[in-house]
């Protein structure tokens, strides 16, 4: 299951988002069956730190997008009907201006079959 992930800066100045850093390690990923609430954490990639350090500049309204893949397998280890909420979370830091701050961010999402 492939979705995206739409970081915008809706901020009054332009921003760093270390897009490329993230769109390698991916998101932190929990699953969580609806039915016995079993749950399960996606591991991330392996990436190279210093991309961590590379931002790409978003203006005021502008916006990132990163696109990432829950594989059904992971979705079916709970069993063959799917119901299975993934809880998405980002955990970067960004730049404003010149000082560097963490920026964390959530959704979740609902798959069924």
């Amino acid at each position: 299951m492939f979705f995206d992930i739409t970081v915008v800066n809706t901020g009054p100045t332009e921003v760093g988002f270390p897009r490329d850093f993230l769109q390698k390690r991916g998101p932190s990923v929990r699953l969580v069956d609806g039915k016995t609430k079993a749950e399960t954490f996606l591991r991330t990639n392996p990436v190279d730190l210093s991309l961590a350090d590379r931002f790409t500049k978003l203006a005021p309204g502008a916006s990132a997008v990163v696109e990432w893949l829950i594989h059904p397998s992971e979705l079916r280890q709970f069993g063959p009907e799917v119901d299975v909420s993934a809880e998405v979370r980002i955990d970067v830091t960004i730049e404003v201006g010149s000082k560097r701050e963490p920026f964390a961010r959530k959704a979740t999402l609902h798959v069924t079959k």
